[in-house]
């Protein structure tokens, strides 16, 4: 296993001998070896939590040069250099250069040959009885703190809820409905080969935003598309369908690319592609860090940051690339919050690595002015699909608030979904710390309930506990906003916002997350409720506020006791919308 703390020279000191050594387990995985990916995009923003470090007085009255390194021996000791960049011994091993880093991104910065103690690699502390210092036992005692931070989830076998996913019967939908369209699968512009896939799969007919886009995605001259619809209408289908019907099978070179902004999202899209590719016979690739040039496919679907290292690399031939689609567009081309992911695409448009053939595809259920201005700069000529604010948030979603004293947060939460009885919960909170207090706290209680988050959860644990949510094996998951977007399970009857949505950097009311979240729970046609805890009257106030700007009716639940026949009136009713 590679060491917690960086860049370590695997070579041990014989002389040196660490204690406990011989007790250590395999418990944790190393970053190596669990993410396949090696990027920091498929997190969602880290919570900056308690420090892991401790400290004691030094002694005041000690000279500066008579002071050890915070690292282990002196320097006069172990006969090292003390030279700026290269490197200390501790007992660990031999830690190179400047730029070493750990975990917790501190450089190890010298301080030249005038005998001070090395900056910023360990925290203070006196050196211990056996005058080792602080440095292979405080590697070990950080190395178990983060095996222990490390959350696993308990994967049970039970499947709890079977509900296939079919879709709804278009008889009981209206004309106006957003799933409903006046066009056959037969009637678009789709390849004989893809229509027997659709058939077999069960796409038994296109929704609105699947009967347009695919006609434009198709038209001659393959112009590029800006297509808003809302959450759960078909967007992913469309932009699939559309993207195949331009594949050349018979030539194997990379011609279409699919990005998402999480692992979790990345995962879905490639094994939706998979749903039609294994049926026509097209060759599919889920790139990777480790992946190589040879082992790409005819479709690529990757995360945005495994996507921008493999196009700095140069290690993608984008030669006999048609389309580039982008899932969840709005937050990948902002230049704002993804400066790296749009000005890379825009370094590689300019350089010509894009060729001017590539077709855009950009889906979202979100996208305001100053987005769309972001991707007219670079795309320059696009065909759009939008539609109003008012009309993103369907009548398919019943939103309710609770109200509740701060202290009794987690008490109502838990009732809450004690009545809750049909299908899956996703519960949203916004930090991660409290989200692994919550998780815990039901699951002492008696629910069977999982966490997802980005932190302290290895990919591995985090694609496990996916195909377990997907498979029905828990009643709650507990998470936060790595999956308020794109992700789709129609077991999903649920939404409970813990925490209302908020912008990281003012704390105001994040609308569009809360639209994302909601959406969650209402997928292609089916009905869902959204329930909101509130603690105080600003909170109320933010609430209503959303309210008002997507015309919806957000209604207080007095007793929680309703909330059963809620679900079940609202599950057994269909939107006329």
């Amino acid at each position: 296993m590679s060491d917690p703390w960086g860049d370590v020279d695997d070579k041990k000191d014989p002389n040196v001998h660490v204690p406990g050594e011989e007790k250590k387990t395999n418990a944790a995985v190393s970053k190596e070896e669990s993410d396949p990916w090696g990027d920091d995009q498929a997190d969602d923003h880290k919570v900056q939590g308690e420090s892991d470090w401790t400290s004691t007085n030094y002694d005041s009255t000690t000279r500066r040069s008579d002071r050890r390194p915070r690292g282990g021996r002196s320097n006069r000791e172990r006969g090292g250099p003390s030279r700026r960049g290269e490197g200390f011994q501790s007992e660990r091993g031999n830690y190179r250069g400047s730029h070493t880093r750990g975990d917790h991104d501190r450089p190890f910065r010298g301080r030249g040959e005038r005998g001070d103690r090395p900056r910023g690699r360990f925290p203070r502390g006196n050196r211990g009885q056996d005058g080792s210092g602080r440095g292979g036992k405080h590697i070990a005692e950080r190395t178990k703190i983060k095996r222990h931070r490390l959350f696993e989830n308990v994967h049970n076998q039970e499947v709890l809820f079977r509900e296939e996913e079919q879709q709804i019967d278009p008889e009981k939908l209206s004309t106006q409905s957003h799933f409903r369209a006046d066009k056959n699968w037969d009637e678009l512009r789709i390849p004989q080969n893809i229509l027997q896939a659709i058939e077999e799969i069960g796409y038994t007919y296109p929704s609105k935003i699947q009967s347009f886009g695919i006609d434009v995605i198709l038209q001659e001259g393959f112009e590029n598309f800006i297509a808003q619809a809302p959450n759960g209408s078909g967007k992913t289908a469309t932009f699939i369908i559309g993207s195949l019907s331009r594949l050349d099978l018979a030539n194997p070179k990379m011609q279409i690319v699919c990005i998402g902004h999480t692992i979790e999202l990345t995962n879905q899209l490639y094994q939706e592609f998979h749903r039609i590719t294994s049926k026509i016979g097209a060759t599919l690739t889920l790139l990777s860090k480790d992946s190589k040039p040879s082992d790409l496919g005819q479709i690529v679907v990757t995360v945005a940051g495994s996507f921008l290292k493999s196009l700095r690399s140069k290690t993608l031939d984008l030669t006999n690339l048609k389309v580039f689609v982008v899932d969840e567009a709005d937050h990948l081309f902002d230049s704002k919050t993804s400066p790296d992911f749009y000005n890379g695409i825009a370094h590689a448009i300019r350089s010509g690595e894009l060729l001017e053939k590539v077709q855009f595809l950009l889906f979202s259920a979100t996208f305001n002015d100053q987005i769309k201005g972001d991707i007219i700069k670079l795309l320059k000529e696009t065909n759009e699909i939008t539609i109003k604010k008012e009309e993103l948030m369907l009548d398919l979603i019943k939103h309710y608030y609770i109200r509740c004293e701060q202290k009794e947060k987690i008490a109502t939460f838990e009732q809450l979904l004690r009545r809750i009885n049909r299908g899956v919960t996703i519960a949203f909170v916004n930090t991660c710390d409290f989200a692994m207090n919550v998780c815990k706290r039901v699951q002492q209680l008696g629910h069977k309930t999982a966490l997802l988050m980005g932190r302290d959860m290895s990919v591995d644990e985090r694609n496990l506990t996916m195909q377990d949510f997907r498979d029905g094996k828990y009643g709650v998951l507990v998470t936060t906003n790595l999956l308020a977007r794109g992700i789709d399970n129609t077991k999903v009857t649920c939404v409970i916002n813990f925490d209302l949505p908020r912008t990281i950097t003012t704390r105001e009311m994040d609308y569009v997350l809360y639209l994302h979240r909601s959406g969650r729970c209402s997928r292609f046609g089916r009905n869902g409720m959204c329930f909101n805890l509130i603690t105080n009257e600003q909170e109320l106030n933010d609430l209503l506020s959303i309210g008002d700007y997507y015309n919806i009716d957000i209604n207080q639940l007095e007793d929680i006791d309703m909330v059963e026949r809620l679900i079940e009136e609202n599950l057994a009713s269909t939107s006329s919308v």
